[in-house]
């Protein structure tokens, strides 16, 4: 049985400065704190259907829903790229263990900057970096520019590996710094959709 399966996969892709939560203390005796946000996730599927599952192999992000791209302190006006894997694979919801064959399948995956797009046609978006810090008419300042841009990261064109039973591709995220302003930036914009048609369900 040959069926369409575009099952909300969407992988979302980052750009950040700072994983963690920074409390400035000062100097001498002094009494501070922070926070840390606690997320609880699960789901509850119907063991008799077959579901995609998309995760990064590289970069991941905490909750292994990311793929994250930390380019730490960049100077002004400079350039880096950084680049992250990740992985498309068809299961038997009861069963995580043994993908099954997309030989034969469309694989179509796309690189958006909204979340409300689902889009599979794009494979380079442009998007804005501004700073997290306001500026002083209360928005972020412009700090520069972030590329991402999608390829096939495994075997020719077609991406299957593991005997068919897993696509593979590649994301690589470019950062370009402006000369003028500095600041932390947080971007989490980018979203990979990945759609499958044409494969055979049994």
């Amino acid at each position: 049985m040959k069926k369409m399966l575009l099952i909300g996969a969407m992988l979302v892709l980052g750009a950040t400065s700072f994983g963690e939560r920074v409390a400035d203390l000062g100097t001498g005796t002094k009494t501070g704190g922070t926070k840390l946000d606690i997320m609880v996730r699960g789901e509850v599927v119907d063991q008799n259907k077959h579901i995609l599952v998309v995760s990064p192999i590289t970069n991941a992000g905490a909750d292994n829903n990311t793929i994250e791209f930390n380019f730490g302190a960049m100077p002004l006006g400079s350039t880096s790229t950084m680049v992250g894997r990740f992985k498309a694979e068809v299961f038997k919801s009861g069963d995580h263990s043994n993908p099954i064959s997309l030989a034969g399948s469309t694989i179509n995956v796309g690189v958006v900057g909204s979340a409300d797009s689902n889009s599979t046609t794009e494979s380079k978006i442009n998007l804005n970096l501004t700073s997290i810090e306001n500026d002083n008419n209360g928005t972020g300042k412009d700090l520069g520019d972030l590329t991402y841009e999608l390829s096939t990261g495994a075997n020719g064109n077609n991406g299957l590996v593991n005997a068919d039973k897993t696509y593979e591709g590649t994301v690589t995220a470019t950062v370009t710094m402006g000369d003028t302003n500095t600041g932390n930036f947080h971007n989490s914009q980018g979203k990979l959709n990945i759609a499958i048609s044409n494969i055979n369900l049994q």
